[in-house]
């Protein structure tokens, strides 16, 4: 199969082909990321780190012919002009019968000469890493599977809660068979209706081809009789509204949240809500809640990609009740008391990569200065 050399050649002329060509290479040089720019070199992202993926730079109106083709739309551009941003799934072959996918971001940039377009591909495996793979403590598996109720995976952009969360249904998949899992995801990523020797049902749907929002997912998975329901993001109140609802009848929820800490998570989230509603809000997610996730993503020592920095905290019901008695302001102390306590802190998570050399101690000074920001930030 024809691919790149070492270092791209640049086409006076970029065809889809030449563009699918570079995803593959990008794809070979282990790249979870790849961004092209109009009048700029094609960067890749390798184990959290941008460079150049091509000697010469690509133009504007080479990549708006890529971006009709990826998003099967002549009027793409018109959306772009518009001020909106696109959101789509990519694929490119790498062998015969074998398809590589993407998640894919458009977004209209200045180009100096006019308005242009950013398309960023974002590489997503087939199948979702075991939680063996993902070195998941059995202390945290523990908790993160469960019968009923809902779990928070938190995290910025590109932290691995998706991968998280998807090692956590393969899980469920092949070891309780008698459970129905639904996801809702935008887009779909992972292939978990194939996952190998998986025992139990599984539907995935995505927004908005299959159902047009994520706060309608809750109800669709309570009319199909849904145990396990999967919503791939978290955003607006009416999903959180809706999923704490299908969590507290007796589904396992689980999904994401753009948040920096455990501590942080809960008043973030209610802080989201109309002040009238902040009340109601934050006794529907008292009341369902059953853990907290926070992972961020670090270099490796030995410089072969990444390893996830996890703090979590189990919910129980004394600090469920002690939490529903608390004004607001003081969430972030107690849960950061609490976390101390019954679960496990980020820097004590830290020091124990650190001491079984999984990373070196730039990295752990780099997340002990992020966590002190973070939880300054919180005081603040």
């Amino acid at each position: 199969m024809e691919t790149f050399p070492d270092e791209p050649l640049t086409p006076p002329i970029w065809s889809i082909e030449d563009f699918d060509r570079l995803l593959r290479w990008c794809v070979d040089q282990d790249a979870s990321d790849v961004s092209i720019i109009p009048n700029f070199h094609v960067s890749t992202r390798v184990h959290g780190s941008w460079c150049h993926a091509t000697e010469g730079l690509v133009q504007r109106q080479d990549i708006e012919r890529y971006l009709e083709h990826t998003t099967q739309n002549s009027g793409a551009m018109g959306i772009m002009m518009n001020g909106h941003d696109l959101d789509f799934s990519y694929e490119v072959m790498v062998a015969r019968g074998i398809r590589k996918r993407f998640r894919v971001n458009a977004s209209a940039c200045s180009t100096g000469q006019g308005l242009g377009v950013n398309i960023v591909f974002r590489s997503i495996p087939s199948t979702p890493p075991s939680v063996e793979d993902l070195g998941l403590e059995p202390s945290l598996l523990e908790f993160i599977v469960h019968d009923s109720g809902l779990v928070l995976v938190a995290g910025t952009m590109g932290s691995g809660k998706t991968t998280l969360l998807s090692a956590v249904i393969r899980y469920i998949r092949e070891n309780q068979p008698g459970r129905f899992t639904v996801t809702y995801e935008f887009p779909i990523e992972f292939d978990l209706v194939g996952i190998p020797g998986a025992k139990g049902p599984i539907v995935q749907t995505e927004i908005p081809t299959h159902l047009q929002h994520f706060e309608h997912a809750p109800a669709n998975a309570a009319r199909r009789a849904v145990d396990v329901m999967l919503v791939g993001e978290s955003r607006e109140p009416e999903t959180f509204r809706s999923t704490c609802l299908a969590a507290e009848i007796g589904t396992a929820a689980y999904t994401t949240v753009h948040t920096q800490s455990v501590a942080e998570t809960v008043r973030r989230i209610i802080l989201s809500f109309p002040q009238k509603e902040r009340n109601d809000a934050l006794a529907a997610l008292l009341g369902s809640l059953r853990m907290v996730v926070y992972q961020m993503l670090v270099p490796r020592a030995d410089g072969t990609g990444r390893v996830a920095v996890r703090e979590w905290l189990p919910i129980s019901k004394t600090f469920r009740r002690q939490l529903m008695g608390a004004d607001l302001s003081e969430m972030d102390q107690l849960f950061h008391n609490e976390i101390y306590a019954n679960g496990q802190p980020l820097i004590p998570y830290a020091q124990g990569l650190l001491e079984r050399g999984d990373i070196d101690m730039d990295t752990f000074r780099r997340v002990e200065r992020k966590h002190a920001f973070e939880n300054q930030g919180e005081a603040l």
